[in-house]
C-alpha cells in the first residue's frame, strides 16, 4: 500500500492517510517534528532496513526537513529516528498558518527521540510511513533517491538491485541540468 497526506491540520488531510496507515500500527501526530538545534544534520538515525542500507550520509541523502512525528505500535520498525527532536503539538485554531504549532517548546510538548518515518508489515501487506514529504519532492529527489527508491522496492515487495536504479538516476540528472539550462521553468 501507498498513501501520501499532508501532514498539517488543515482541512483534516491527515485523517485519510490515517485510515490507511492504522492497520499496520501507524498514526500520522498532529504536530511539526522540529530538530530542537539548527535543522536535523547530525540529528538523524537510520536503522538497518532495505530501504535505508547504503546511504551513508544521513543529513544528506535523506533530505529531512519538517514534519509530522508518527505515533507507533509494538511491532512496527522505526526506520528514521529524529534525536533531540520537539514535537510541536498542532493548534486546530491556527489556520492562518495550516493549524502549525507555535515553534517553541510548551508545557507538554516531547522532547528527544520521534519517530521520523516507520516500516510495517501486515499479512501480504508492507508499507513505509514518512512524516515529512521533502525527500520524494523534485527539489531534494537529486540527493534523497536512494532512500526512495530502497523504500518504494521494499514496500512493493521487489528488491532493490542497483543496476534498476540507473535509468532513474539519468533520468534525475538530466532533469537538473535541463532546470539549470531553462531557469525559468
Amino acid at each position: 500500500r501507498s498513501c501520501c497526506s499532508c501532514w498539517t491540520g488543515w482541512g483534516g488531510c491527515r485523517g485519510p492517510a490515517n485510515e490507511v496507515l492504522e492497520p499496520y500500527g501507524i498514526r500520522l501526530r498532529f504536530d511539526t517534528a522540529l530538530p530542537a538545534a539548527d535543522g536535523w544534520p547530525g540529528a538523524l538515525w537510520f536503522a538497518d532496513h532495505p530501504a535505508t542500507r547504503g546511504v551513508t550520509n544521513v543529513a544528506y541523502e535523506a533530505s529531512w526537513w519538517s514534519g509530522a512525528s508518527l505515533r507507533i505500535s509494538p511491532g512496527v520498525m522505526p526506520i528514521i529516528i529524529g534525536r533531540s527532536g520537539v514535537s510541536d503539538l498542532g493548534r486546530a485554531e491556527n489556520r492562518r498558518n495550516a493549524c502549525l504549532g507555535n515553534y517553541r517548546v510548551d508545557r507538554g510538548e516531547r522532547v528527544g527521540e520521534l519517530v521520523l518515518a516507520a516500516a510495517a508489515t501486515s499479512g501480504r501487506g508492507r508499507v513505509a510511513a514518512f512524516g515529512d514529504s521533502s525527500c520524494w519532492q523534485n527539489a531534494a529527489a537529486a540527493d534523497a533517491w536512494r532512500l526512495c527508491y530502497q523504500t518504494a522496492s521494499w514496500a512493493a515487495d521487489r528488491p532493490y538491485r542497483p543496476a534498476h536504479a540507473w535509468p532513474a538516476v539519468l533520468l534525475l540528472l538530466a532533469s537538473q541540468l535541463f532546470k539549470l539550462a531553462v531557469p525559468w521553468l
